[in-house]
Formats: C-alpha cells, sequence, structure tokens
C-alpha cells in the first residue's frame, strides 16, 4: 500500500473496532532502512504517531519489531498499537434515535 491507501485501510479497520478495542499495525519501516523490501511508502515513527493520532484512537504505542525466526532481518521494522477512543454519543445517540429508544449517554 502507499501514501493514501495506508491511511485508507487503517481508518476502516479503526472503523470496524468497538469502542475501547485495541488494534495493532505492523511492518512499518523507518525511511533510512536498508529493509525496506515490499513496502512502498515508508513513514517515520513520527510520522505514524501524527497519523493514529489524528484518527478516532489514544494511546499509541510504538516499538520495534523483533526476530521471529520466520523473519530474522526486522532491522528498521516496527509496529504501532493503539486503543479505539470510548467516547462515541454522538453516534450513539444517533443510532437509538433511530430506532426509536431513549438517547443513550
Amino acid at each position: 500500500m502507499i501514501g493514501d491507501e495506508m491511511r485508507d485501510a487503517m481508518v476502516e479497520a479503526i472503523r470496524i473496532t468497538k469502542p475501547g478495542g485495541s488494534l495493532v499495525f505492523t511492518h512499518f519501516v523507518e525511511p533510512d532502512s536498508d529493509n525496506i523490501k515490499s513496502i512502498k511508502k515508508p513513514m517515520t515513527k513520527n510520522e505514524t504517531v501524527a497519523l493514529l493520532s489524528s484518527l478516532d484512537v489514544e494511546a499509541v504505542l510504538i516499538d520495534d519489531m523483533k526476530a521471529t525466526g520466520l523473519m530474522d532481518d526486522m532491522k528498521g521494522r516496527y509496529f504501532a498499537v493503539a486503543t479505539k477512543t470510548k467516547t462515541l454519543k454522538v453516534a450513539v445517540r444517533n443510532f437509538s434515535v433511530a430506532v426509536g429508544k431513549e438517547e443513550a449517554e
């Protein structure tokens, strides 16, 4: 995936996750890494934090990927973990009104 495709995929994953749910995105790679392989758009960790922070998540954690035996060369690769925010009151109210129930708080 490149540029907007990566962001669109993350937005969709966040959209289908329940509030309070966790998400893990793997195999990001730093631009200065010599381990880019199939990654089309390397992103710095700061860019990834900024992207996730602009979406409906909180508690973003970024860490380096470790060798697993299946993929021994993980130099420059990292993952991101985030939690979808729980504050979706507007969406809950709209749904409740639409089905004829009292407004949820």
